[in-house]
């Protein structure tokens, strides 16, 4: 018989009246096919339609091996779904559903990771997948807007580039000729542009290759854990967007945390999880020594507020839910109104960055005008 995946092989049996006994894959195993999707990822907007999907026929009463073997079936993505059915197999051979997610680090976060194993635990699988979806749905749309913060920022960038490409490469030097030509003394700034002209005329492809070699290694450099804490310290110490990174690290801190903790999992563990959600080195790190201080019995608000990563209402309201009894609630009203001052938070930034890159602009254009007006000025007070 033929199929994709041992599940189906077993699903297309059982629809022949068959008890299936054994089943065994020839030419290519399910081992080989599964190590070499450890190594895939798949978007958030995968992760939320699987989550969603998944509550809604886990509800209907359908089996999780009934309900896999549908979303691989419907899932857009190739790679996903030969993943889904690697996973169901795993479910069918005895493994849980998080053991069998725990082999994919790629795919499957730690956050999906921890909560599904609570969910298996207290029997609310669905209520989980649940959460998982909304804590997705909200992570896409916090990442999706700032992306698109940056969109204007980076256009303007690429087109100041080519701007001033264009300019040095191919409009200096018919000034260069004229100036020549008519014996004209040039001033220093002319200089300097000219010879900035003809370095780019005649080694433009070996500035593309530096930049390029050192395009790689930052990126290289980024993905190591000393590049990520550089970088990361970096973007949370820069006075133009540190406040609007504080607020977007709040809200899928508050809002990751309040999913854990209403799913039963440890405190604990649930801070390692949330900490790792905003994607920031620092805030890991933190996590690490927050843990350690709460195992002697720190208080948690105290703790981060003594980070000081966080804005200082949502410590108090940490504090409040703590108090209360009610963490997981008070974490999830923090977590709703920094979503709604995320919006904000990423006009503000663009507003930030927008007329800061207007004035790097101005300055550059300004000098290149300079450069060529002034001889050309010079060249009009010799002819009076």
């Amino acid at each position: 018989m033929t199929a994709k995946s041992e599940s189906e092989a077993l699903a297309k049996i059982r629809a022949l009246g068959h008890t299936p006994i054994k089943v065994e894959e020839k030419a290519q195993t399910s081992r080989k096919v599964g190590g070499s999707l450890t190594r895939q990822k798949v978007k958030l907007d995968h992760l939320k339609i699987f989550c969603k999907q998944l509550e809604t026929m886990l509800n209907a009463g359908l089996s999780l091996h009934s309900s896999l073997d549908i979303l691989a079936e419907q899932t857009e993505s190739k790679q996903f779904a030969e993943i889904i059915k690697e996973v169901n197999i795993a479910i069918l051979k005895g493994s849980s559903l998080s053991e069998a997610m725990k082999k994919y680090p790629k795919v499957f976060p730690e956050l999906m990771v921890s909560l599904t194993a609570a969910g298996e635990k207290s029997g609310r699988l669905d209520e989980v997948m649940g959460r998982l979806a909304v804590q997705y749905e909200r992570e896409a749309k916090v990442k999706n807007k700032m992306r698109n913060a940056m969109i204007y920022p980076a256009i303007l960038g690429i087109i100041t580039v080519i701007a001033m490409a264009v300019i040095m490469i191919f409009v200096v030097p018919t000034f260069v000729d004229i100036f020549e030509s008519n014996n004209v003394p040039l001033p220093m700034i002319t200089k300097i542009v000219i010879a900035i002209s003809s370095f780019l005329a005649q080694y433009w492809w070996l500035l593309l290759t530096l930049i390029i070699l050192a395009t790689i290694a930052l990126r290289s450099y980024y993905k190591t854990p000393g590049g990520r804490r550089f970088f990361d310290q970096r973007k949370m110490s820069f006075f133009l967007i540190k406040k609007s990174i504080v607020r977007i690290n709040a809200a899928l801190f508050t809002r990751t945390l309040s999913t854990l903790l209403a799913s039963g999992v440890p405190l604990i563990e649930s801070l390692v999880s949330a900490g790792a959600t905003t994607s920031n080195m620092i805030i890991v790190d933190a996590m690490e020594e927050i843990t350690s201080e709460l195992r002697k019995g720190g208080s948690l608000s105290k703790l981060l507020e003594k980070s000081k990563l966080f804005p200082s209402m949502m410590t108090s309201m940490i504090a409040v839910g703590e108090e209360s009894g009610a963490l997981d609630d008070m974490l999830l009203k923090t977590a709703d109104f920094y979503d709604e001052e995320l919006e904000d938070a990423m006009q503000r930034l663009v507003a930030s960055i927008e007329p800061v890159m207007i004035v790097v602009m101005g300055a550059i254009i300004g000098f290149l005008v300079a450069a060529v007006m002034l001889p050309i000025f010079g060249m009009s007070s010799t002819v009076q």
